[in-house]
């Protein structure tokens, strides 16, 4: 039994259903990583979420519903006054969102200062997101990067996904510093071309390929939409051309989700194209619902699927 843990906040989100109706779920990226992820894992990997929610029934609901997925919580702390982070999505004719957020308070920005990492048993694998590292504050950025550290001697496979969010930084000086970091301490990264464009001011796929390149990373895919998805994996490189969708109500997740399928798809044993060939699959799936989180035969009428006025 192998087992990947999963460090970020996950949040309530809000999306349009009918009229002045809302439709209420738990997501978040690293929350839609770790849902679908543990649907699609094979059964010898366990899923596992490190983080923090509030004591209030919002919270116990969003571990109830991870619970519910298959995802282990037992690494999740609970703060003692703060609650989860909220956002709401609105979609464009093409499907395309924007996000308003109200997370500036959200108890997964103190996990590091309420979870003993040094008590966590070391994890196979360990997925972050920029995301994950931009709630942090300082101190707690640096303890969670130096027990990465420790964590690489131990053999942990280290695995990040850019998802930059520029309002959550104080300066063009600290993502960089951070974002140079986390690309020289993973094993596996999963960017998208438009974080790239935005961080490092990269101008094509290409261009972002080399510029990783020059770190030590085993294991690079740059998303890129609906266009070619570049990789190289040790000596091995190439272009996966991405299969058209025909329908897409909400891009919500996209990247999540394909990061998902596609390390389902390498820890059990699949060679890089044919995990992309699979992210992009399911990606493609989930484009074609809205929200961030497809139901399905065991989640429909799960805890994580609610109406509101």
């Amino acid at each position: 039994m192998s087992n990947i843990l999963i460090f970020g906040e996950s949040m309530l989100e809000l999306t349009t259903k009918e009229g002045p109706l809302m439709r209420r779920a738990y997501a978040g990226d690293v929350f839609s990583v770790a849902v679908y992820l543990a649907r699609l894992a094979p059964p010898a990997l366990k899923v596992k979420m490190l983080s923090a929610t509030g004591s209030d029934a919002l919270s116990q609901g969003l571990r109830a519903a991870l619970e519910h997925e298959g995802v282990d919580t037992d690494c999740m702390a609970t703060h003692p006054s703060k609650h989860l982070g909220l956002y709401m999505v609105q979609n464009d004719s093409s499907g395309e969102r924007e996000f308003t957020y109200w997370r500036s308070n959200s108890a997964a920005r103190d996990a590091i200062k309420l979870i003993d990492l040094y008590a966590i048993a070391t994890p196979d694998h360990l997925f972050f997101s920029g995301i994950s590292l931009a709630i942090l504050d300082p101190a707690s950025r640096f303890t969670f990067k130096r027990w990465v550290a420790d964590l690489k001697k131990l053999g942990t496979t280290v695995i990040f996904d850019a998802n930059f969010r520029p309002a959550l930084w104080q300066s063009e000086s600290e993502y960089l510093t951070e974002y140079r970091w986390a690309f020289s301490a993973c094993d596996i990264a999963l960017p998208g071309m438009d974080d790239l464009q935005q961080i490092f001011r990269c101008e094509s796929a290409q261009q972002a390929c080399e510029l990783l390149s020059a770190y030590d990373i085993q294991e690079i895919i740059i998303k890129n939409g609906p266009d070619s998805i570049l990789y190289r994996n040790g000596a091995q490189q190439g272009e996966f051309q991405v299969p058209k969708v025909n329908l897409i109500v909400d891009t919500t997740a996209a990247g999540d989700s394909f990061n998902a399928a596609y390390l389902a798809s390498r820890i059990g044993g699949s060679s890089t194209p044919e995990a992309i060939a699979a992210g992009c699959r399911m990606s493609a799936k989930v484009i074609g619902h809205s929200g961030a989180i497809m139901a399905n035969d065991n989640t429909a009428s799960g805890p994580a699927y609610m109406t509101m006025a």
